[in-house]
């Protein structure tokens, strides 16, 4: 959605064209071969991810043998395809901060891989995250593991990480004096939410030094309106992005979710009933700036959303603002899709923090190990990590049998 123009970015390529020449005319043609090359553009470094490469790499020897299989594909350095200075170009540019972690990636591989890859086939895992969380919970069970989740008596909420020396020793529990043992941790929160948990600053300060190379910039804000979905305009998709002429907020990715009641109450869909959810990146200093700031973008975020559903706000049912009004989100260190600088050396453009701490059996997992890959970079970090515990217990994977 730009100011003067809508346009939908149809899967098939002949309808896509259609669609692009019919609202830009002779320039529809070159927008459209962007965006056909840009979507194809992961392919090409798609063997490279295939030959597992220690990314980042944690030594000497990793960087070294690292640097030898990215000078094997040059098309980890090629130029992103989708360039040009047409509004609607530009615009699509704009959903890579809602795709990756890092605040103005630079390198090509940043800038390309993870917005080809949604350009190719966007999509969405039913269910959405506690889906997912579900299916990898009860496979760990499967598999012969503990979780502990919401239900479980004794509590599920860590509040304190113990050590034996340097060495990882186990987990404690809020309200509860059990300690819970590991021979390793494999930790996927943020830096943040993990340097709180570390207690005995004086004596982990090599681990602490590890977290504190990362530091939030940006932050995702949204807005949420529930609505009949027969008050939606005609036509609108599940996914829009949204020029908003707004220097501070940017683009605004605006998406469609059913509505489901509490988990508490049997989280079931409510039929003709639609969430719509706008978010924007704003400053990580934004919420230090009082509630009355955050009201302000709130509004001015409503506003747009107005001007899309310029009939539906009187038919709104409920509005809310996570971050203000979901309790306990606004003081809490798991920020909502946080963009990260790093102080250290970022291969690729797209690597963050190494996965091996001082700390050796505690392993890094999360959004800020890849931040340049996205969910993909999470998914890669997860494996590796696993790899990592194999290697440091000597087991063999328990999937192979």
């Amino acid at each position: 959605m730009l100011p003067r123009n809508r346009v939908d970015l149809l899967g098939d390529a002949a309808r896509r064209r259609a669609e692009l020449t019919r609202e830009f005319g002779e320039a529809g043609e070159g927008i459209q071969g962007a965006l056909t090359g840009s979507a194809a553009q992961h392919e090409a470094t798609d063997a490279f991810f295939k030959q597992g490469p220690q990314l980042p790499p944690d030594g000497f020897f990793d960087g070294w043998k690292l640097k030898g299989q990215i000078k094997e594909h040059p098309a980890l350095e090629a130029a992103p395809r989708l360039a040009g200075e047409e509004p609607a170009l530009a615009l699509v540019r704009g959903l890579l901060p809602f795709l990756v972690h890092l605040e103005k990636p630079s390198a090509p591989l940043a800038r390309t891989r993870a917005l080809s890859q949604v350009l190719t086939a966007p999509s969405t895992y039913p269910g959405g995250m506690d889906a997912l969380r579900d299916v990898l919970t009860r496979r760990l069970t499967e598999l012969g593991g503990d979780v502990l989740g919401r239900d479980n008596p004794a509590g599920f909420i860590v509040e304190e990480l113990a050590f034996d020396g340097s060495k990882f020793s186990g987990v404690k529990l809020v309200r509860s004096d059990t300690l819970y043992r590991a021979s390793c941790l494999v930790t996927a929160t943020d830096s943040g939410a993990l340097r709180r948990l570390v207690t005995d600053k004086k004596h982990h300060r090599g681990l602490l030094e590890h977290l504190d190379q990362s530091n939030i910039k940006s932050l995702l804000f949204s807005v949420n309106w529930v609505v009949p979905e027969a008050a939606l305009p005609r036509g609108m998709g599940e996914l829009v992005l949204v020029d908003t002429q707004d220097a501070e907020l940017g683009p605004l990715l605006v998406q469609q979710h059913p509505a489901r009641t509490s988990a508490g109450t049997g989280g079931k869909d409510v039929e003709g009933v639609r969430v719509v959810c706008a978010g924007a990146f704003v400053p990580a200093t934004a919420r230090d700036e009082g509630e009355e700031h955050l009201k302000v973008l709130a509004a001015r975020i409503d506003e747009h959303l107005d001007r899309l559903m310029p009939f539906t706000k009187q038919h709104r049912a409920l509005r809310s603002v996570p971050y203000l009004d979901a309790g306990g989100v606004r003081g809490s260190r798991l920020m909502p899709h946080p963009l990260y600088s790093f102080e250290t050396e970022a291969f690729l453009g797209v690597t963050g923090l190494k996965q091996r701490t001082p700390s050796k059996n505690v392993i890094l997992a999360g959004r800020e190990v890849l931040p340049g890959l996205g969910l993909e970079g999470e998914l890669l970090a997860g494996m590796r990590a696993a790899r990592l515990v194999q290697d440091m217990l000597k087991k063999k994977d328990p999937l192979k049998g």
